[in-house]
């Protein structure tokens, strides 16, 4: 539609707050239109341009439960665990994360397996800690922080599971 391009127009030419209000208007008075939901996809990613990590976490996840199957699960999932990571809502963080790893772990598996494993870590949760640290060492890129391995291997030590221990240090 017309309002749909205008939107996009603008949003190229950096003009934010009159595409978000066309964006909107797609997304609030036309709920049948063909471009709604790219309308909410844009919306979000103006809001994360914005810094407007709530806002855009809103968008995404009100796109996702607007379009269940949308082709952008894995991006909504990605950036909602990403906002609430960053504002240390940890549980909520650590459901989206994963579903951004299922659906696309191509894309996704370095930055949110990382995340996940800092999740249970400020979660104190070693064991899911161990387990994503052993997905992710083997195709991983980054190192994970020493004193945070060591952190799980402490724990594995002081409960008696000397087993678990000995290979995070490793």
């Amino acid at each position: 539609t017309a309002l749909f391009w205008r939107a996009e127009t603008q949003r190229r030419n950096k003009a934010a707050a009159a595409a978000e209000r066309d964006y909107a208007e797609i997304v609030n008075k036309h709920p049948e239109s063909a471009e709604r939901e790219t309308a909410l996809k844009q919306m979000a990613l103006l809001r994360g341009e914005q810094n407007d990590n709530a806002g855009m976490a809103a968008h995404y996840e009100k796109l996702l439960a607007d379009y269940p199957k949308s082709s952008t699960r894995a991006e909504a999932h990605h950036w909602i665990g990403w906002a609430a990571y960053e504002t240390k809502n940890y549980r909520k963080a650590m459901e989206h994360l994963i579903e951004s790893r299922k659906l696309d772990s191509d894309k996704y598996f370095e930055s949110d397996s990382l995340r996940l494993i800092y999740c249970c870590y400020n979660l104190n949760n070693p064991d899911d800690f161990w387990k994503y640290v052993q997905e992710y060492q083997p195709k991983g890129k980054t190192k994970i922080a020493a004193d945070v391995l060591r952190w799980c291997a402490q724990h594995f030590s002081q409960a008696k599971t000397p087993a678990k221990a000995e290979p995070v240090l490793v």
